[in-house]
């Protein structure tokens, strides 16, 4: 494995008319659930701001302890 600068490689598949698939490797991903919990009649058991408040909470009473 060695380590490509994304500029680079976005430019080297580029000019190998490849310009698409640069652009799904390097950009952020983000993933649309809405089907999915629909068919599963899923929903999350807190959100996601909430979540973060929690690791943040577990997190400065495990940095309390030490």
């Amino acid at each position: 494995m060695i380590s490509i600068p994304p500029t680079i490689l976005r430019g080297l598949l580029s000019l190998l008319g490849k310009k698409s698939i640069a652009d799904r490797l390097l950009s952020s991903l983000a993933v649309d659930d809405r089907m999915t919990r629909n068919v599963l009649g899923w929903s999350p058991a807190f959100s996601v701001e909430d979540g973060l408040k929690q690791t943040v909470n577990w997190y400065q009473t495990i940095k309390a302890k030490n």
